[in-house]
Order: structure tokens, then C-alpha cells, then sequence
């Protein structure tokens, strides 16, 4: 039966349908395995009717199909994996018969039988696998499933979405920020998305990542619940003060009270989360590339945030070509099949070579001032670019590439407050005008100087 007769036994079927549950009992008159052929045909009739295709009769449906697919494609493992043992059993009952009779085989017969080895081996491996068919009812069931609200969007980027499964790359060049981002990004997650994060550092110590996420959570946290105590952060010394804090030291001034408070309540919220296990911090330096990656995978979950600082910091792969392009690349494609096994969120830092200069506005990047651009602009979901503004004080960052938004080129300031490693989206900006990007041959020209 075509698609078209499919589509017009439904119609005639669901002439009257008023309620999912006569919709569910019109798809059952369809061919058994048929609805997948026309899912896309069964949301618009759907709507044409005013019913909702998400209604929980329909998802019900669409469950128990899944359920029966699954069951179904056991049995034909099973049926499959008999078959090939039972293959395999007697090319080898042959071959001893034939050796007892001293029949010693000849090259075509021995290519002959290895041939037929190898298929059934094979035969094994594929009924084993996963099944890697995305169906129309499969997209049709993800569709009803996912909900966009529940991405991870941090404030951070505007709320520019960064899907489960998914891996994106923020690039900069030295001290521009790139740890500072992953911190901030951390912070969210820890006071105000409250989603599971590791945070993989392999630059930095503990110490200093954690000092970094408190002060910044410190400062978040003080300036929101009352603007005028920016002043009183502004007159500390953070990077210092924060030892005298845990020492009990004291602090000069009635805005060390304030400076004091906000820093403990921050420490307070972060041992909470790694009680909670909702929050781990590994120290990966001196790790291999396995471990870390094994330790994302057995760590991370649905919706966990993994932050990465930063891609080139990781060490090679085991045997692979230790020349930097190529090393890099093995990298990402493992932190993105770690992001597909995992259904987690990668943000990785990158480190953007020194090419592309400067305008009246700051920084000039592209996708293509990736050190290694290649296969990290093609792996990311988002690729995000952080600069320093001309007088080198504040911070702005770019959309490079987004797979899914419209947000692609548009430009931010950033609130910056390097002494509390603070950063967050601010208002829209622009290039000036006439300004000329770094041209797509300057790039190449300097990756190859980067091999």
C-alpha cells in the first residue's frame, strides 16, 4: 500500500473523529507498521480537526508502538543471532568432519569458508548493535516529546538554546575570557537553573576554579538582591579577601559585612550542590583522554551541563597522529559522541590563534579563527566568540554559528567584572561600519602556520 492510499484509508477511517481516542482507533485500521509512512500526515489531520497531537491518548499510542518496535526488533536479534550460531556450527562440523577423513581443504575451499566466517561474525556484530533507522515515527515521537523550554539557555548568552546531546565551543584568544564564561555558565547552573554540572578543568587548580565560581555567585547574587551593594564589592580586594574570609580574618570597612556574607552564602550553595551531587568539579590535569572522557560518560546524564576548559588543554588520544590539527579533531569527535551517548550539554572553551586583529570596536574573529578550525566549528552546536573592547577593559561576545536560533552573527556587550570573574549578556551592539572581517584565505593561511 503507498503512502497516498495510506493517507486516504486514514481520512476515510477518521471521517468522523471527534476525540484523540477515535483518532488512536482510526490509526489502528491502518497495515500493522504502517503509521510511521504517514506520521507527519497524521499531526495535520490532527489539527484540521482541533484535536491536539499531543494529547495523552495519541502519546499513549505512539508509547506502546515504541514498546512493540522494541520487542519486535529482540525477537528478530534473537531470530538473527540463532541463525548465524547455527551457520557458524556447521561450517565447523563440516571442516572437522572433513579433517578426521585427513581432507585436507584446498586455497578456494579454506577463501570459501572464511568468507562464509566472516559474514555470519559479522551477522553476530549487527544483531547486536543499535538500531541507527530514524523513522518518520521516530522524529514524530521526539517532536511530541520535546519541550524547548526545557533547554538549557543561560542568561549568559542571551538564552541562545543549547540543546541535550548537543556540544558547542566557546572561542577566544589569551585572557579574554574563556574560563570566566565556563565559571559564569557554572554559576547558573549552581543558583539558578539548577541543573547537574561537571565542571572539567585542565588549566586551572580546584582551588582557583571554585574561588572563581564563588565570587562570581558572591557578586551575581549581592548586586541583584540590592544594586547599590556593587559599590561595596568594588572597594574589596576579592582575589585576596576571600582568604581572610575562611581564615576569620578581619576586613576593614562596613563593606566587608556585605563582601563577607554574600562570599559564605555562595560557599553555602556550592557544598550544597555537591551534596546533592548535582555538582562536580575534576581536576583533569595529568588525567588521559579516555579517563576523562569514560568519566563524562559514567558521570553525566540527561540535561547535565558539562563544562570543559578547554579543548586543546586535553591530551592526546592514544595512538593517534600527534600533529595538532589531527589531534584536536579525534578530541572532538569523542566529547561529541560523549554528548550523543550521554544526552548531555558540552560547552567547551577553544583557543582562537592570533590572527583577525582589531577595529574601532575591539577583537574581529570568525568561525574560522578556531586554532584548530576544522572539525571544532563543524562539531559545534554554537559557536560562540568572546573579545576584549579596544580599550581592553570590557567584553563582548559574537554568535558565530547556531544550528537552530536566529541569533547567527548578532553581537552583545558583556557586564564585566574581572576581579569577580562576573560576566553577563548586556545590550546588542554593532561593528563599525566599512569594517572588514579577516578574509577566509588569511584564516587558512593561518592554520596551516598552526600545524
Amino acid at each position: 500500500m503507498n503512502t497516498e492510499t495510506l493517507r486516504i484509508h486514514l481520512m476515510n477511517t477518521a471521517n468522523k473523529a471527534k476525540t484523540p481516542s477515535e483518532i488512536v482507533e482510526a490509526i489502528k485500521m491502518l497495515p500493522a507498521g504502517n503509521e510511521s509512512r504517514i506520521s507527519d500526515f497524521i499531526v495535520a489531520l490532527c489539527w484540521e480537526k482541533g484535536i491536539d497531537p499531543q494529547a495523552d491518548e495519541l502519546r499513549e499510542y505512539y508509547r506502546q508502538t515504541e514498546e512493540y518496535k522494541a520487542a519486535q526488533g529482540m525477537q528478530e536479534k534473537q531470530a538473527a543471532l540463532r541463525h548465524a550460531f547455527t551457520d557458524i556450527e556447521t561450517v565447523t562440523k563440516e571442516y572437522r568432519d572433513n579433517e578426521a577423513r585427513g581432507a585436507i581443504p584446498n586455497q578456494e575451499q579454506i577463501d570459501t569458508i572464511t568468507e562464509r566466517m566472516k559474514k555470519q561474525i559479522a551477522n553476530i556484530g549487527a544483531a547486536q548493535g543499535e538500531c541507527r533507522i530514524y523513522t518518520a515515527m521516530d522524529y514524530l515521537t521526539d517532536c511530541l516529546n520535546y519541550d524547548p523550554s526545557r533547554d538549557f539557555s543561560p542568561a549568559l548568552f542571551g538564552h541562545l538554546a543549547f540543546p541535550d546531546g548537543t556540544t558547542s565551543y566557546i572561542g577566544a584568544r589569551t585572557s579574554r575570557g574563556k574560563t570566566t564564561a565556563m565559571v559564569n555558565l557554572a554559576r547558573e547552573t549552581l543558583t539558578g537553573k539548577r541543573r547537574k554540572t561537571i565542571f572539567i578543568t585542565l588549566e586551572m587548580s580546584g582551588k582557583q576554579i571554585l574561588n572563581q565560581i564563588i565570587l562570581s555567585a558572591a557578586f551575581s547574587r549581592g548586586i541583584k538582591e540590592a544594586p547599590d551593594n556593587r559599590k561595596a564589592f568594588m572597594s574589596m580586594e576579592p582575589r585576596w579577601d576571600i582568604y581572610t574570609v575562611w581564615k576569620n580574618g578581619d576586613l576593614l570597612g562596613n563593606e566587608a559585612n556585605i563582601f563577607q556574607r554574600y562570599v559564605k552564602d555562595a560557599h553555602s550553595a556550592i557544598t550544597q550542590a555537591q551534596n546533592d551531587g548535582r555538582f562536580i568539579l575534576y581536576d583533569g590535569r595529568g588525567a588521559t583522554e579516555p579517563e576523562i572522557i569514560n568519566f563524562m560518560e559514567a558521570n553525566a546524564e540527561k540535561g547535565t551541563v558539562i563544562l570543559l576548559d578547554y579543548i586543546q588543554k586535553m591530551p592526546p588520544k592514544m595512538g593517534n597522529d600527534t600533529d595538532s590539527f589531527r589531534r584536536v579533531q579525534a578530541i572532538s569527535y569523542d566529547v561529541v559522541n560523549a554528548a550523543a551517548k550521554t544526552n548531555a550539554v558540552v560547552i567547551a572553551g577553544a583557543q582562537f590563534n592570533r590572527m583577525g586583529g582589531s577595529d574601532a570596536l575591539g577583537d574581529i574573529f570568525t568561525d574560522q579563527s578556531f586554532r584548530e578550525a576544522g572539525d571544532i566549528e563543524q562539531d559545534a552546536h554554537n559557536a560562540i566568540g568572546i573579545g576584549w573592547t579596544i580599550d581592553r577593559q570590557n567584553r563582548f561576545y559574537e554568535v558565530l554559528k547556531t544550528r537552530e536560533d536566529k541569533k547567527q552573527g548578532l553581537l552583545y556587550s558583556l557586564d564585566f567584572e574581572g576581579g569577580y570573574s562576573y560576566m553577563i549578556h548586556d545590550e546588542q551592539i554593532y561593528r563599525p561600519i566599512g569594517e572588514k572581517r579577516p578574509s577566509k584565505k588569511a584564516a587558512r593561511e593561518q592554520k596551516r602556520s598552526n600545524l
